[in-house]
């Protein structure tokens, strides 16, 4: 069977007689454990073999072969920036970092008139407000769009006349 660590799994012996004590153990305590009721707990990474043995002095066993890996890393997901500050008109690219990598991502604003978002994380800053793009799956991560008016200057009058 196949775990992985910090896994228990039970195994069941079948006995002829039915009801014949067993005794339970394992070739290798550092990979896994097995208690007196047949259950198996992972406590390292590699392979052992659980052993049932019926105890009548007849010597007669059964095996099972058990290969512990290590667990998946925790799914998460980061955001390049938590706040950034955008012009009307202007555009950044957040990048998303995922656990397990390559895992889809899926974009949304808070408030699509302010600051829209595309499925690569490109954001444009629409009206002068805030809004929150975040990622849409299970996992999320966020980042708090401020954008401003761009400012205009008037060309004003010179008083440099020549005459």
């Amino acid at each position: 069977m196949d775990l992985t660590d910090s896994d228990t799994r039970q195994l069941t012996a079948t006995t002829t007689p039915a009801g014949a004590e067993v005794v339970w153990s394992s070739s290798d305590t550092s990979v896994a454990t097995v208690d007196s009721t047949g259950k198996v707990t992972t406590v390292g990474v590699g392979t052992c073999t659980i052993t049932a043995t019926i105890n009548d002095g007849s010597n007669i066993s059964d095996t099972c072969n058990v290969n512990v890996t290590k667990k998946a890393e925790q799914e998460s997901i980061v955001l390049n920036k938590s706040t950034t500050d955008l012009m009307e008109g202007d555009s950044e690219i957040l990048i998303a970092t995922t656990t397990s990598a390559g895992v889809g991502v899926t974009w949304t604003s808070s408030d699509a008139s302010i600051a829209s978002v595309d499925s690569n994380g490109k954001v444009t800053g629409i009206k002068e407000g805030t809004a929150t793009t975040t990622d849409g799956s299970n996992l999320s991560a966020s980042c708090t769009i401020n954008v401003t008016k761009e400012e205009t200057t008037e060309p004003t009058e010179s008083d440099d006349k020549t005459e």
